[in-house]
């Protein structure tokens, strides 16, 4: 768990550094190239360590529950896709 709290710092970290550069720039390209593969592996690391233990460990109704908190503070966000 401290493991995947540390990337998701890592990666704040990264997209304030994007966000302040030229998105036609090869600097740019070079850390978002990074940045995707460290997210493609965070993403793999949750779902081989973290979500069985949370299966394991919790019922379905408290897993309901979590989805259910996490999504809240997102509901009046506008989607990026």
């Amino acid at each position: 768990m401290e493991a995947r709290t540390q990337e998701e710092g890592a990666a704040s970290d990264v997209v304030t550094n994007l966000k302040g550069l030229d998105t036609g720039s090869v600097e740019f390209e070079t850390m978002f190239t990074g940045f995707s593969a460290k997210v493609h592996q965070h993403a793999a690391s949750e779902e081989a360590e973290v979500l069985p233990l949370l299966s394991s460990s919790t019922t379905p109704e408290q897993r309901h529950a979590m989805g259910e908190a996490f999504l809240a503070p997102q509901a009046g966000i506008p989607s990026h896709r």
